[in-house]
């Protein structure tokens, strides 16, 4: 028997055997270090600027084969994504894993009808994501369970589904250090939704080449923290072309004594003032003008020099020396997002 020749048909059945099994011994293992590293704090969040979109098409395209490798014909897939560039600062390869983890779930629990995921709704302050199926569903009272390590939605279903527990309870944990939340609406069988908010650092918006034809500017009100004349002189010459309203304060004070009189759309912050620093400038317009949009700018750009900006409520950050083309396409993103309607607080 050890010597009976292996056809060429069961080579492959074999190959794909061995395939899937490496393939879900390394996620065990992946997911067993993922779990290490939350316990102790050691994960790390590494911000940087992404496309949404690209990230979205390539789950998309990565899915589509794997459901062609299950081989459920009758289970189709699908993202839905506004026609928009978006661009996040947040952790790419977190919200990659994140959001795997939960198609990964769709997959295993979803025999026919559809997959869809994406970007449900935008707004000034955070992007909600989505992953849905018309698969088997959870009961009300296993929701909370499904979060908690080393469970399944019951016993019965480990056996047949497979799975360690660890996927959705890593992915919670990772939402979270991503500042953001994750909810689940399911009903037994009649699917889940998955929706995932987190906050909105950044995103630029373009739904063409020419983005300033969306612009209407004139009555878009900009104020300019900033101590050093030469900065002053650059952000001017930047604006001279333009309709927007431009305000300057040179401390933290008279920043706020404009604040007070004037509404203002957005704030050009930069951290290093004479009678405050920026970030607690930047605590105190959040506290007073909430739905103010904040930009800091500084020549220390390092990992917890943003994480601190961010805490302090600004919505996003730029590096000094200042990019013209980076700051023109994030105030072109304010502007868009104050006229657009369909972003505008009722």
């Amino acid at each position: 028997m050890g010597d009976r020749e292996v056809g060429p048909v069961q080579k492959i059945k074999y190959k794909n055997i061995i395939k899937r099994s490496a393939s879900g011994l390394l996620q065990i293992i992946n997911d067993i270090l993922d779990i290490s590293r939350i316990e102790s704090g050691q994960m790390e969040i590494k911000h940087k600027e992404f496309c949404l979109t690209s990230l979205l098409t390539d789950l998309y395209d990565i899915y589509s084969n794997k459901i062609a490798e299950v081989n459920k014909p009758d289970l189709f897939i699908n993202y839905t994504n506004f026609n928009y560039k978006q661009t996040l600062f947040s952790d790419e390869n977190r919200l990659r894993q994140v959001l795997s983890n939960l198609l990964d779930n769709a997959l295993k629990f979803t025999e026919k009808g559809q997959i869809e995921f994406g970007v449900e709704s935008i707004d000034y302050s955070k992007v909600v994501l989505f992953v849905k199926d018309t698969g088997i569903g959870i009961s009300k009272e296993n929701k909370e369970v499904i979060f908690k390590r080393f469970q399944q939605i019951d016993y019965s279903l480990g056996r047949n589904y497979g799975g360690n527990g660890l996927g959705l309870s890593i992915t919670k944990h990772l939402v979270e250090l991503m500042g953001g939340s994750i909810s689940l609406e399911s009903e037994l069988h009649n699917g889940s939704v998955f929706k995932i908010i987190l906050p909105l650092n950044t995103m630029q918006v373009s739904s063409s080449k020419n983005t300033t034809q969306l612009i209407d500017s004139s009555k878009t009100n900009i104020l300019l923290v900033e101590d050093d004349p030469t900065s002053k002189l650059f952000i001017e010459e930047l604006m001279s072309d333009s309709e927007y309203f431009l305000h300057y304060a040179e401390t933290a004070q008279i920043a706020l004594d404009i604040l007070n009189k004037t509404k203002i759309d957005l704030v050009l912050l930069d951290i290093r003032l004479p009678d405050m620093n920026g970030f607690d400038l930047a605590v105190r317009i959040k506290q007073h003008n909430p739905q103010t949009y904040i930009i800091a700018q500084t020549a220390y750009a390092m990992e917890h020099d943003k994480k601190r900006a961010f805490d302090s409520g600004c919505n996003d950050f730029i590096s000094k020396p200042i990019n013209i083309d980076i700051l023109s396409n994030k105030i072109m993103l304010v502007t868009n997002l104050k006229n657009n309607s369909k972003f505008k607080k009722v």
